[in-house]
């Protein structure tokens, strides 16, 4: 892909001062050691080389309806858990016959999961009424329920009963979905002295009754079974009100010896397991929560990761705080950092995935009892979501399965970082879990764009300059080198459908891609802008608003201002002044008085997108990559100010001839798609051309071979006019130096 131009313009063993003003800045401190060191090519120390994961969330039958369907399609969840707990039985369960309950209720949900294009994992969390509690009474329908031999058996049959009927109602699909069997045995709040006490043998009893009732009716070991959504918190010898040990005389193990205990008497085909950062308000402070517990967090998930033994084993609820009485840090950049680190953490420690409790809340951010709610995004479409939310669908776009984990080594204790490779592309997370802005030195990565996560913005984008970056107060960032300003598809069936599928023009696959059997599309394909401005350009407003995109013609929604001027402080008249995105760039020209005004997109529309790379350019001077000085008088506009030195030689200038702009032709090329080119004298120039009407700058390539130094690419014709062709081409030597302006006007 394009390099920006100031990296084009630094050619080894030749810099001119003039262009690293900028870099030199940004590496004051250039003696304090690298706060993060990253290997490309180096082999991670922990037990995961390759990406494995999933991302989910809880969801409660109440609250999963539209908006939360459409909140869980944007995020990119690949799993939702369906709780058939004492909220759904209260609701479904019609009596006490055997299976009298609403199923087509619970289908209703299940299509609802299905629809956001996640997969359902069913978690049977309580008996329902029918089955008789070991007193012989109807089941409570709460996960303390004690059940007898009786109880546990009819507990397995309705187990298998469910998986049956989903069987019928969605086909083959629901015998591969994973079924959760009941809910932290081991937390005495839950699930009382019943499961909690002991060695585990109360639940294995109901785990292996399950199993019995669905090898007999699917085949041994056809349903995926797991469990036992362990409280991975919870340390044992628990006192009573009075005192006294809960389990009286009984053992009342910690976490870790219970769940061996559980595996060794159930075959757990998958295990699922909860923590949450505390579970009182105040009980830690943010920083005890994100460097002390998540690295507690961190050695769970490793222990884990060995005791499955090369099974699955999922993050099946997390959140900064599991109180019912929610802590206000949920809703803020905090839980953006916690939630970040704890999926890094969980990565890299071998787990397959975590489940945030939980997705959708209620009205105002409250559950149905009016209690405050843990919900990563409110069921109105039009409140905002959290911090984490945004957090989280970030990291779903770049840590994609099958990319491989660096090597990497963090020293600051409250810093967390992961590198990912995936062929030529790379991507570098980070997790600043201080309250404090920070500069992260990092070692071992090339310059490009980064996604930031913080409070300044959302998804707000800006520039790694291979040295340092700027990071806010718990701030989520992604560093990505090899990106330019086209962005990726949706991670979900319905991004793959919607672009490749019968209801678009079937060309759009060339670009876009689909992988044929309705799963995530692959990002879009092609070199450069040839292959996108041919494609979409001439269709403008039958393409959508990709069209544009693909044309670069950013949304004006930032405003950069300033002047130019020379090293005795006199303006600089006629300087090009550009805003380079790498594919596609704007450009304005300064005053009598060396000023300029620019709108340009500021980058921050989707989470691929780049913020722009100002540059000043004028034939008399080298172009400079970096502006002198850099005020942000708000977010919507940044002042800046360029000294440009002067070009001393002609030595060296870069020479253009011959340009063109010709209706572009060929077999199934669209009408309106233009070819602009010209011929050079030089190396590794960066060559614009630049639309005198619109200030639209498109970067030419060099044709490989080419006897005259060739340089064009196609472009859509530019409105208005759209038969306007007076175009301006400058190119820019590595050194800074630049050619004169060569016009062209049929």
């Amino acid at each position: 892909m394009p390099r920006p131009l100031v990296q084009r313009l630094l050619r080894p063993g030749k810099i001119a001062a003039s262009l690293v003003v900028g870099l030199l800045l940004a590496a004051a401190d250039g003696t304090r050691p690298p706060d993060v060191l990253v290997d490309l090519d180096g082999v991670p120390a922990g037990p995961v080389s390759v990406v494995d994961f999933e991302f989910g969330t809880n969801e409660l039958h109440d609250l999963f309806i539209d908006g939360g369907i459409d909140r869980a399609r944007e995020l990119g969840l690949d799993s939702v858990r369906v709780w058939l707990g004492h909220r759904f039985l209260s609701t479904a369960v019609r009596g006490t016959s055997e299976s009298d309950m609403d199923w087509e209720f619970l289908h209703d949900y299940v299509a609802r999961v299905l629809a956001s294009g996640a997969e359902p994992m069913v978690s049977f969390v309580a008996p329902p009424a029918w089955i008789p509690a070991a007193s012989g009474h109807p089941s409570s329908q709460h996960e303390s329920e004690t059940l007898g031999p009786e109880g546990a058996q009819a507990y397995g049959e309705y187990v298998a009963e469910a998986v049956d009927r989903f069987h019928a109602q969605f086909g083959d699909q629901a015998l591969d979905w994973r079924y959760v069997i009941w809910n932290e045995p081991n937390n005495h709040q839950n699930a009382g002295r019943t499961y909690a006490c002991g060695s585990g043998e109360a639940y294995a009893d109901l785990f292996n009754q399950a199993r019995a009732a669905t090898d007999s009716r699917f085949g041994a070991g056809r349903i995926a079974l797991g469990g036992p959504s362990l409280d991975a918190i919870d340390s044992g010898a628990t006192p009573g009100a009075d005192g006294q040990p809960v389990c009286g005389d009984r053992p009342d193990f910690d976490w870790q010896t219970y769940l061996t205990n559980v595996d060794a008497r159930a075959p757990l085909d998958f295990i699922t397991w909860h923590w949450y950062g505390m579970f009182e308000i105040g009980q830690a402070s943010p920083h005890d929560a994100l460097v002390n517990r998540l690295g507690w967090f961190e050695r769970r998930v490793r222990l884990i990761t060995e005791l499955a033994a090369g099974r699955p084993h999922i993050v099946e609820e997390i959140n900064y705080n599991g109180d019912l009485a929610a802590d206000p840090l949920i809703d803020s950049q905090v839980n953006a950092a916690f939630l970040a680190s704890a999926t890094l953490r969980a990565v890299r420690q071998g787990a397959s995935g975590i489940m945030v409790y939980k997705g959708t809340r209620g009205p105002g951010g409250l559950t149905p009892r009016g209690e405050p709610d843990f919900g990563l995004w409110e069921i109105d479409p039009e409140v905002p979501t959290t911090p984490a939310y945004r957090a989280l669908q970030l990291l779903r776009r770049v840590m994609v399965d099958g990319a491989s984990l660096a090597q990497i080594e963090v020293r600051p204790a409250d810093l967390d970082a992961m590198a990912l490779v995936r062929g030529e592309d790379a991507a570098l997370i980070l997790v600043n879990l201080s309250d404090q802005q920070r500069q992260v030195r990092v070692s071992g990565l090339s310059a490009g764009p980064s996604i930031h996560v913080d409070e300044v913005a959302q998804w707000r984008t800006a520039w790694f300059d291979g040295d340092s970056l700027t990071l806010e107060p718990h701030a989520v960032a992604v560093v990505r080198p090899a990106d330019s300003t086209l962005a990726t598809l949706p991670p979900v069936a319905a991004g793959a459908a919607a672009y490749a599928g019968t209801a678009r023009e079937p060309g759009c696959a060339a670009c876009h891609g689909a992988d044929g059997d309705g799963g995530p599309a692959p990002a879009i394909r092609g070199v450069g802008r040839v292959t996108f401005a041919a494609s979409h350009a001439a269709a403008e407003q039958s393409a959508g608003p990709v069209a544009p995109f693909l044309a670069g013609l950013a949304d004006a929604t930032h405003a950069f201002a300033g002047e130019v001027i020379d090293e005795d402080g006199v303006p600089i008249a006629d300087a090009m002044v550009l805003a380079d995105f790498g594919a596609h760039g704007q450009v304005t020209f300064t005053d009598a008085n060396g000023r300029f005004h620019l709108s340009a997109a500021r980058g921050d529309a989707g989470p691929f997108d780049v913020t722009p790379q100002l540059v000043a350019i004028h034939p008399d001077f080298l172009a400079v990559g970096q502006p002198t000085t850099r005020t942000a008088t708000s977010l919507s506009q940044t002042d800046v100010v360029f000294e440009l030195t002067a070009n001393a030689s002609e030595d060296g200038r870069p020479l253009l001839a011959n340009a063109h702009v010709v209706p572009h032709t060929g077999p199934e090329v669209p009408a309106g798609v233009w070819t602009v080119g010209v011929a050079s004298a030089g190396e590794e120039l960066r060559v614009w051309a630049v639309h005198r009407g619109s200030g639209q700058a498109v970067p030419l390539h060099e044709v490989d071979g080419h006897p005259y130094g060739l340089f064009q690419t196609r472009i859509g014709a530019v409105s208005p006019p759209a038969n306007e062709r007076h175009w301006a081409f400058i190119a820019v030597a590595p050194d800074g130096a630049t050619s004169v302006f060569k016009d062209f006007r049929p």
